[in-house]
């Protein structure tokens, strides 16, 4: 299910769970998220977001990882994953070197604004 349509929330309709994984969490429709989160009715009701971060008022950091009196959150960054390769990382680091905003989206996991935006490229003068 894609989830980045209002209407997407009708698919969930009628549906339980104990459980739910979500992937992409910062591409769905807030009605979608809002309709994921009513459908956890058995057992410990857990979720998980697994989600790249975006600019730091998207509704989901706002909403969700800023609320730490409803939920409660765990930030994970690409350093933190033993598994992967030490040239991956140093690689990865190499090619986003001049793309700021994106190597500490995707390596440090922050959620900061874009400062390679197109409208710092425009003169109005």
């Amino acid at each position: 299910m894609e989830g980045d349509k209002a209407s997407d929330f009708e698919r969930f309709i009628g549906s339980n769970s104990a459980l739910i994984f979500v992937n992409g969490a910062t591409t769905l429709h807030k009605q979608t998220l809002e309709e994921v989160l009513k459908r956890l009715r058995y057992g410990q009701e857990t979720i998980i977001f697994d989600t790249k971060p975006d600019y730091p008022e998207h509704y989901f950091k706002i909403d969700y990882i800023n609320n730490t009196v409803t939920f409660k959150a765990c930030n994970f960054t690409t350093y933190d994953n033993i598994l992967l390769i030490k040239g991956f990382i140093e690689t990865q680091e190499k090619l986003y070197k001049d793309i700021s905003t994106y190597k500490v989206r995707a390596l440090s996991v922050e959620w900061i604004a874009n400062t390679d935006s197109i409208f710092t490229q425009i003169n109005i003068a």
